[in-house]
């Protein structure tokens, strides 16, 4: 089917700033895009934390000033009855589908309705320091001391072990030169917030724990998330293989542990890890323990007028070439042939861990209180770090906060 003529039309999209996500670079490609197509495109930016309401409050109201959303996948549990099918459409984009992990689209269906085509994908795995692990002098020291190859750890133990291997004091030797600072095996993030809670849960999942159960009722109080978290946090609290100050470091402040060169290793987003990292420093990645996964895309207002429009900018961002460029500027594209393209792999190789990542990745519990879920999980990690609460009472208390919320929701009636 022959794309329709764009000529003269207008198209308004309601985005956001701030860290997290790259949406400028998503801005920058639709931009071009539009001026190709003689689209005029405009922008409506709001504060992330203002986004999902402003999303919200356009779809009570009907405005349709704004023709599409960019949509975290967290949304679409509460806005989906104002986003625009594209059930009708998808069998013109066969091509980019069969590349994208089938979990990550269903982020984006509710019931068997598909709202967006993500070209963004959102999900953590283990980032570590290449240029440390090839390490001709750590290698050897790592053989000597445990007879085997040093690798990127795929058990917690072997996590543990590497972490502690890692972890030097300052003037002690490290590549065979002496470090100026405290190096550590390992960076987390403590601070309450949902980057924390989806660093926590790859450990909760890892040790067999689940966030809730079949009704809805949070679990990850019960043993295995009791053994889970008490490792979580004895990585600072006991082996002090994780720099201080975890109970109040987020997402970015582990990237900027990474990037400074403070930190061999972390379970966190490829988005804040640069693709030209400071010299002598070379970022990798390998799938980690099951993560919950996530992704952001441009979803059409149902109300809108230019939904063909729209649909045509999603195809757009889902093309092989527009992936490689977004990958190439320093984005998470979500096609598998795009992740593993060997122009990319050069400039940004941890990014070819995402393939399997996809594979081994949890699906988002779609209901909507699940963003308060996660912004919830999370409290007891820097209480028991800075307030030295056991791990029992502070996620018992944890527990009961999410139960009494979603008894309020209507849940467990």
């Amino acid at each position: 089917m022959a794309a329709p003529s764009l000529q003269g039309t207008h198209l308004k999209v309601l985005a956001f700033q701030g860290p997290g996500t790259h949406v400028a670079f998503t801005i920058q490609l639709l931009t071009e895009w539009a001026q190709h197509n003689g689209v005029t495109l405009t922008t409506v930016t709001v504060p992330y934390s203002a986004l999902l309401d402003k999303i919200m409050a356009t779809i009570i109201a009907d405005d349709r000033s704004i023709d599409a959303f960019y949509v975290d996948s967290g949304f679409v549990p509460f806005v989906h009855r104002g986003l625009a099918p594209i059930d009708q459409y998808l069998p013109e984009a066969r091509e980019p589908v069969s590349h994208i992990s089938s979990h990550l689209l269903d982020l984006y269906s509710i019931k068997g309705v598909h709202y967006c085509i993500p070209h963004e994908s959102d999900t953590p795995l283990m980032i570590y320091r290449q240029d440390l692990f090839d390490s001709p002098v750590e290698r050897a020291e790592f053989r000597a001391k445990f007879n085997k190859d040093l690798r990127p750890p795929q058990t917690f133990d072997e996590l543990l072990q590497t972490a502690q291997f890692f972890t030097r004091k300052s003037g002690e030797k490290l590549a065979g030169q002496p470090v100026a600072n405290d190096f550590y095996g390992l960076a987390l993030s403590g601070k309450p917030y949902i980057s924390t809670s989806r660093q926590w849960e790859m450990f909760l999942y890892g040790f067999g724990g689940r966030v809730l159960d079949e009704k809805y009722r949070p679990v990850f109080n019960n043993a295995a998330g009791q053994k889970a978290t008490a490792f979580y946090t004895d990585l600072a609290v006991k082996y002090g293989v994780v720099p201080p100050g975890m109970a109040i470091v987020d997402a970015p402040g582990v990237d900027t542990l990474l990037n400074r060169g403070a930190a061999a290793m972390a379970p966190i987003y490829p988005s804040g890890i640069p693709y030209q990292p400071a010299p002598g420093i070379r970022f990798n990645g390998v799938a980690w323990y099951s993560a919950t996964e996530k992704g952001w895309g441009i979803c059409g207002h149902r109300v809108s007028r230019n939904l063909p429009a729209v649909w045509e900018a999603v195809k757009f961002l889902n093309q092989r070439e527009t992936q490689l460029r977004f990958g190439l500027m320093g984005a998470e594209p979500t096609r598998d042939d795009v992740l593993t393209n060997p122009s990319l792999v050069e400039r940004r190789p941890l990014l070819a861990a995402l393939v399997e990542v996809h594979k081994r990745s949890r699906p988002q519990i779609q209901i909507p209180e699940m963003t308060y879920i996660w912004n919830t999980e999370s409290q007891p990690i820097s209480e028991i770090v800075a307030q030295h609460v056991s791990v029992k009472d502070a996620l018992d208390k944890t527990a009961q906060n999410i139960t009494n919320f979603m008894k309020q929701a209507g849940y467990y009636n």
